[in-house]
């Protein structure tokens, strides 16, 4: 929670079909920031839209999970909030590179948050 406002990640804010994830891969903007790759594309339907992409890279579905909750909070916590009121909001695709398994949480909020202050 933050200022007392509880903060959800609705699936109205997740990129959910493959084809929409292929598509933002394909004609997205790629930034690489370390551990993470992140395409950025205009949403078509006006709303902030995100998947995650989290490789096994021979890790445990255990510490895998453990990557995607922490990178979905980053996004929760700080990219939503700050492109909800935007008119044209991008949708995006973080893909996890092999290094985030070793990264601290607030070192992979830094990284997402660097990787998409510019938006296209």
């Amino acid at each position: 929670m933050r200022d007392g406002l509880r903060l959800r990640f609705p699936k109205s804010a997740r990129l959910r079909r493959g084809a929409d994830i292929r598509t933002v891969m394909r004609k997205g903007v790629r930034r690489s920031c370390g551990s993470l790759e992140v395409y950025q594309a205009p949403s078509p339907s006006n709303r902030p839209r995100v998947s995650i992409i989290v490789p096994r890279f021979n890790h445990s579905n255990v510490e895998r999970n453990r990557l995607k909750r922490r990178l979905r909070e980053c996004v929760r916590n700080s990219w939503l909030p700050s492109v909800a009121p935007l008119e044209s909001a991008p949708e995006m695709v973080i893909r996890a590179r092999r290094g985030a398994y070793e990264q601290r949480y607030a070192d992979l909020c830094e990284s997402v948050q660097r990787c998409v202050e510019e938006r296209p």
